[in-house]
């Protein structure tokens, strides 16, 4: 979730209806941006050893995507993450905080139980010259002394700030460092041009790597050397082709799936050509986005026909084919009160 601020840079970015159009090269937020992930676990009671962390957490039932028979299954909150595009934070430009669900604080209701997250700490830069556990330079960094017991010790690579569903070998500011994308290539590992946690055949100069501060304008490089990909290439790859996104790997992941895969949401595999948008479509919904169609032309040009129904997908109703009704181009769709 992103508040106005943020809003207004991922609507630069994704600015055309299709999604291959997507500029990277707008991906600078604004100071004052907030960004918030709520994450949750699956929940199991009979695998949980000992108290249960998250028996009143607030919980959600979501489909099994796995499921042929559209299944569901119980998913608690765990954690939340921030961040905060802040001037003040002049090696990085963000501040990071984490926090996690604690079930010993009291709730009077079950909507109250959002207020038991607690904050596992605060990050504003990768502390880059720290390199073992309980190192004293650990500055940029700070970490709650009173987390829940359950989650306590769950941080990052030598007392980093992460959370417990976080990777313990990186950190956040380290993980989204790596927002980046190398503009003309077409596969995933090419087109992001670096892995967000270090492969473990890197050395321990070579992780480091992965934590320098580096201002969100800046690409965090093209890493060589397979398998590991342990080393930038050297001279850097230019600016452009290599753009930085700020930080945000929720940015990388849109342009990953819209550009370099042309597919805005691959997670739902095959998807019936009659369910994506087509040309046709997408020069509508930009012809009356600029004010060169009139609402009124395009209701009569949305017809039950196999051409695209481009008032039905502003409307988000499914098209014609995927209810099951056989396309007709001589018959007009109604929308009352138009």
């Amino acid at each position: 979730m992103y508040n106005w601020h943020g809003g207004y840079t991922i609507g630069q970015v994704f600015h055309d209806p299709e999604p291959s159009n997507a500029d990277a090269g707008e991906s600078q937020f604004i100071d004052g941006t907030l960004v918030v992930k709520v994450l949750f676990a699956e929940y199991d009671p009979a695998a949980i050893v000992g108290p249960d962390p998250l028996a009143n957490a607030p919980a959600w039932q979501i489909q099994d995507p796995f499921s042929a028979s559209n299944a569901t299954f119980e998913v608690r909150l765990i954690q939340m993450d921030i961040a905060v595009k802040d001037p003040r934070s002049t090696d990085t430009g963000w501040v990071f905080a984490t926090y996690v669900y604690d079930e010993s604080l009291p709730a009077a209701t079950p909507q109250q139980r959002w207020y038991n997250l607690t904050p596992v700490g605060l990050a504003w830069g990768n502390d880059p010259d720290v390199t073992f556990d309980g190192d004293p330079d650990l500055d940029e960094t700070w970490i709650n002394p009173a987390v829940p017991a359950p989650f306590d010790g769950h941080v990052g690579l030598h007392g980093r700030l992460n959370g417990p569903v976080d990777n313990p070998q990186s950190a956040c500011m380290s993980c989204h460092s790596t927002a980046q994308v190398r503009e003309g290539q077409t596969s995933v590992g090419a087109y992001t041009a670096a892995r967000m946690v270090p492969d473990n055949s890197c050395s321990a100069t070579e992780r480091q790597y992965w934590f320098r501060n580096i201002a969100g304008s800046e690409p965090f490089g093209q890493m060589t050397e397979p398998p590991g990909y342990c080393e930038p290439e050297a001279p850097p790859v230019a600016s452009p082709p290599m753009r930085a996104l700020d930080y945000s790997l929720q940015v990388q992941r849109g342009l990953v799936n819209g550009v370099a895969l042309n597919h805005a949401n691959p997670c739902l595999g095959h998807i019936p050509p009659d369910h994506l948008p087509d040309a046709e479509r997408r020069r509508m919904m930009m012809a009356l986005k600029q004010g060169d169609i009139e609402r009124k032309r395009w209701v009569e040009e949305s017809v039950r026909s196999p051409l695209p129904q481009a008032l039905r997908a502003v409307d988000e109703l499914p098209s014609w084919n995927a209810v099951g009704m056989e396309p007709d181009p001589e018959i007009k769709e109604v929308y009352p009160g138009r």
